[in-house]
């Protein structure tokens, strides 16, 4: 069986299911620290990165340490590219899916323009 996908994901990806949305889901925090055990390049590409992704509603206070792990292997990769294994790689494809860095995933976002988020009728709207 297919993981549930987070009620946050069905409604920037779509809900083509036309499935209930559980209004009562954990909503964690937007922002996100960067862990103080990540350190040297990793800790440059968490800089780098987490940034758009906290902009874009992607990386919120809970998602730190999966977020970290994915800097992790792409730090490894960019030292150590000849010796990555097949499963380290897959590991860090299926991170970057989660947080919208493949093309194929990121496809599949819907991100609010500014204009939406500035519009003061839109926390009204129910989605």
């Amino acid at each position: 069986m297919r993981p549930a996908k987070p009620t946050a994901l069905k409604i920037i990806q779509g809900n083509p299911g036309k499935r209930p949305l559980n209004r009562h889901e954990p909503k964690p925090a937007p922002g996100c620290a960067r862990p103080k055990f990540l350190n040297g390049r990793a800790a440059r590409i968490w800089d780098e990165y987490a940034p758009e992704l906290e902009r874009i509603g992607v990386l919120t206070a809970v998602d730190g340490h999966l977020f970290a792990a994915w800097c992790t292997l792409a730090a490894e990769l960019e030292s150590q590219a000849s010796r990555m294994s097949a499963p380290r790689i897959a590991q860090m494809r299926m991170l970057a899916a989660a947080f919208g860095l493949e093309p194929s995933s990121r496809a599949r976002l819907v991100v609010k323009s500014d204009e939406t988020a500035e519009d003061p009728a839109a926390r009204y709207l129910v989605i």
